[in-house]
């Protein structure tokens, strides 16, 4: 009897312990989050993000003076769309259908078609390719969870400037070659829900522009807000291409 009794025993500490190692082995790290998100993007083929960008500005004259853009941007296969609305500068959509893209000021009434060129995929994310940072897992080497009382957990990371350049390079657009911007002090910081989905990303750094050789130093904080992780948008066509100007191959 004491024989049966000591071989149960035995077996239930066995499982407790198979079971316990199994879910040690499931737990995902912080870069197992990243990463699961990544593939949720391409797996899905696309992905769609709402973006609010505020810029402070910390020069003498400039001090108190506060920018906003709110962006929305959609990624699929080889289409994209980014709809840009700087307040009274108006909203600007750029949208790219294979090797077209199509620019609108819709305040204005401007509407503009450029040819892409043959490397346009250096210029223009789209699809599985877009959206999200690509970093590499050094940069997550001893960084922990944090888990969060309602079930969600974040994850904070301190890229350098080259890490998140596709990021970075999507903020600033085209600003001439008299104007420039060099970012520092970079952080990173990913929300994931209950069920390890990224559900938004928070971006904080200092900025410095540099204006015909003038520095104006500021900072800039970036929230992006993914829409419908784990599918892909639509992306139409725009309306009345006849009415677009042709304004030949597009040089970034």
């Amino acid at each position: 009897m004491m024989k049966r009794i000591l071989s149960a025993a035995i077996a239930a500490v066995v499982l407790v312990m198979s079971l316990c190692g199994c879910s040690a082995a499931k737990k995902l790290t912080a870069f197992g989050l990243y990463s699961k998100a990544v593939s949720d993007v391409a797996n899905a083929g696309g992905v769609e993000m709402d973006v609010d960008i505020t810029i402070s500005f910390d020069n003498e004259q400039l001090s108190g003076l506060t920018t906003t853009v709110g962006m929305n941007m959609k990624y699929s296969g080889d289409r994209s769309q980014v709809t840009m609305d700087a307040g009274e500068a108006g909203t600007t959509v750029t949208t790219v259908i294979g090797s077209h893209m199509y620019v609108e000021l819709p305040q204005s009434g401007i509407k503009q078609h450029y040819a892409l060129p043959d490397d346009s995929a250096e210029l223009v994310d789209s699809g599985e390719e877009a959206g999200l940072p690509k970093l590499g897992e050094a940069l997550f080497a001893n960084i922990e969870i944090v888990e969060n009382d309602d079930g969600t957990r974040s994850v904070t990371v301190f890229p350098k400037p080259e890490d998140l350049s596709s990021i970075l390079s999507g903020i600033t657009g085209e600003l001439g070659e008299q104007l420039t911007v060099t970012f520092d002090d970079l952080m990173m910081k990913m929300n994931f829900d209950s069920e390890d989905r990224l559900d938004s990303m928070d971006l904080d750094c200092k900025m410095v522009y540099n204006v015909m050789g003038i520095e104006i130093a500021g900072n800039m904080s970036a929230v992006y807000k993914l829409v419908n992780l784990g599918s892909a948008p639509e992306i139409e066509m725009p309306d009345d291409l006849k009415s677009f100007q042709e304004m030949g191959e597009y040089k970034p």
